[in-house]
């Protein structure tokens, strides 16, 4: 496989290692927000009532899928984590296959389809919590650019044990806030 990346990209090619594994443009770019995931439950209940659980899982961990930094630069990426492990969402009844019936929350019909909710875990996942976050700020202060957003983000991020008191490669700024994001706004606004 290198030697075949290689052979289309060979002066643009980096050897990975163990520390960092973030390397696609979408979330290295200078003017983009990335996010991190981590785990924000290990026990649910599925459609059909019952209990479930994955005790490989810590909650407030970083996710083992979630990329690390550095940027190439050098620059801390990613910028912040959120919720990215077993977040509940909407699922056409199409794609649903049967091993998944575990992950499956809710099930309901609508016009005669079912309508299922079900667990997915990602960046994919993460992602949407902080441009929901975004779009709040927004609400509040129109006036925003991407770059503020995101400073509003490093600033207003959360820290625990798990994300160490100083920003890093693993979760950036720390775990995103929604409360303290919009009350930092608000005070900007006051």
């Amino acid at each position: 496989f290198r030697s075949y990346i290689g052979s289309l990209y060979p002066s643009n090619f980096i050897e990975g290692d163990e520390n960092s594994s973030m390397g696609e443009n979408g979330g290295t770019g200078n003017c983009v927000t990335s996010v991190g995931a981590y785990t924000n439950r290990k026990e649910w209940v599925n459609f059909e009532g019952k209990p479930k659980s994955d005790n490989n899982l810590k909650v407030g961990e970083l996710a083992s899928f979630s990329s690390r930094g550095p940027r190439i630069d050098g620059r801390i990426k990613p910028d912040v984590a959120a919720p990215g492990q077993l977040i509940a969402s909407a699922v056409n009844f199409r794609q649903v296959p049967g091993w998944m019936n575990d992950e499956i929350v809710y099930k309901t019909k609508y016009n005669g389809n079912d309508v299922v909710w079900a667990l997915f875990s990602g960046t994919s996942m993460a992602s949407p919590h902080v441009n929901g976050i975004a779009a709040l700020l927004l609400q509040v202060s129109s006036t925003l650019n991407s770059a503020q957003v995101a400073e509003i983000f490093r600033i207003t991020a959360q820290r625990d044990s798990f994300t160490t008191s100083d920003s890093n490669n693993n979760y950036g700024s720390g775990k995103v806030d929604a409360l303290n994001a919009l009350k930092y706004v608000l005070n900007l606004n006051a």
